[in-house]
């Protein structure tokens, strides 16, 4: 017969090698983060902040924020990213959210389309460009910022749900444990 597998390693072995290959990640993926921003340096040439910041100041300068329907997207924006704290722990609440958030960024395409051809009917000019970059910066980038924040929430949510779980299944295994020692202990007694 083959020989029995080798026991397994204690919990304490376990976590020092699961903390060893995820040291292990972690290096690689700061290498990977330096690389890459060298390269994005690289690319962008020594005055890249300088035109990053021209571009958003011209952006900021060319809206207006006087109009009421962008301060109603921005007030929409900020009371979405609210609800979604003040609802951190209710698991259907962050998943509407998540959603509606996802169907207005993925529909984004069609309402600058929509925006693009009615935009007299609300708007003082026209913002909405074919390539979208007003949508893009005024409700996608918003909306998947808040969506990462749900989606941060939610991976904590389910980490709380899996260490319940795991307690909940520990303290099982250790009543079953305490109850059969009780038994033995009791059954050997009781027979003399």
């Amino acid at each position: 017969p083959p020989p029995p597998p080798p026991p397994p390693p204690p919990p304490l072995q376990k976590m020092e090698h699961i903390l060893k290959e995820q040291a292990k990640l972690l290096q690689f993926g700061e290498e990977l983060l330096r690389e890459s921003s060298a390269k994005m340096r690289e690319a962008a040439g020594p005055d890249a902040m300088r035109q990053a910041y021209d571009v958003w100041v011209g952006f900021y300068k060319a809206v207006d924020w006087s109009e009421r329907w962008i301060q109603c997207l921005l007030v929409f924006h900020a009371s979405t990213l609210l609800l979604a704290l003040a609802t951190r722990k209710s698991e259907a609440a962050q998943c509407s959210i998540f959603v509606v958030c996802m169907c207005l960024a993925f529909g984004a395409e069609r309402l600058n389309a929509l925006a693009s051809e009615h935009w007299k009917k609300f708007a003082t000019q026209d913002y909405f460009d074919k390539k979208g970059l007003f949508i893009s910066v005024m409700m996608s980038g918003p909306l998947l910022c808040i969506l990462i924040v749900v989606l941060i929430n939610m991976l904590f949510l389910m980490v709380g749900v899996m260490v319940t779980t795991k307690r909940a299944e520990l303290k099982a295994k250790y009543k079953k444990n305490r109850g059969s020692a009780n038994k033995e202990e009791g059954g050997g007694s009781g027979g003399g």
